[in-house]
């Protein structure tokens, strides 16, 4: 299902993005998934998403441009789901996108051992403070769930121009950001231009930089590993390589200042 879901996004959003989340919480024997899968894609109008919420029919792509990728309508995914024990949500609107959200309860194996799967980052957050830099804020809250994992979080900037604004006042305020996760493919600035033009700022000569892109350019990659404060990772970014990078930027900037 979950699979169809995404394919169906992909197919479909020609312009923005996709996102594919999936968070679960688990009380007593019992774990709750909750998986969502959002697009900017053409949306459902909401006579077809009638049709789809209550009977078994495929709506005609024709129509409402979301039929199955994977041999699956929504009517169907629906139905798969409700067999699991689940339920499927769907939010849409005509041009601005649908978010499609599937909650399954599943029992708790007594026998699985909680396991810790990171770091310690608590000295790391006590010398962080961190700016996400990306015009796309589902790639920020992205990277925001995976800081939370690590025990940390960042301040959001939807462009290079708001950047350099939170930059400014947080030296003016004598709580300057130290390390900035930074995207490349952004409109007007782009990440390389904003790491060359505060790199002429002594202001922030310790602000380190974590550079993440989805353009797969060995030359753009070779331009931010040139800059002595900053680390480049291909997009999507995991879990370990964030930690890595971050670990990486706090080596760095403690040794600048020894």
């Amino acid at each position: 299902v979950l699979m169809n879901l995404t394919e169906n996004a992909i197919k479909y959003t020609k312009q923005g993005y996709v996102h594919v989340s999936a968070e679960g919480r688990v009380t007593g024997s019992t774990s709750e998934l909750i998986f969502k899968v959002v697009d900017t894609g053409p949306g459902i109008p909401q006579s077809k998403l009638k049709d789809i919420l209550s009977d078994f029919r495929n709506v005609s792509t024709s129509e409402d441009g979301r039929g199955g990728v994977s041999g699956l309508g929504l009517s169907l995914c629906l139905k798969i789901a409700h067999l699991m024990g689940g339920k499927l949500d769907i939010k849409s609107r005509p041009t601005k996108g649908t978010e499609i959200k599937m909650r399954l309860k599943l029992p708790v194996d007594s026998k699985t051992a909680e396991t810790k799967t990171t770091i310690d980052m608590s000295e790391v957050a006590s010398r962080n403070k961190i700016l996400v830099v990306d015009d796309i804020r589902a790639s920020y809250d992205a990277i925001q769930t995976k800081l939370i994992k690590m025990g940390l979080t960042a301040d959001y900037a939807s462009s290079a121009r708001v950047a350099a604004r939170k930059l400014a006042n947080s030296y003016t305020a004598g709580a300057p950001y130290s390390l900035i996760v930074l995207d490349y493919l952004m409109p007007q600035v782009d990440g390389l231009l904003f790491l060359n033009s505060i790199a002429k700022n002594p202001h922030y000569a310790d602000v380190e930089i974590i550079a993440v892109s989805s353009v797969n350019d060995s030359e753009i990659e070779e331009c931010f590993n040139a800059a002595d404060n900053a680390t480049y990772l291909p997009k999507p970014v995991c879990q370990k390589e964030l930690e890595h990078a971050i670990n990486a930027a706090s080596v760095r900037r403690a040794l600048k200042r020894a």
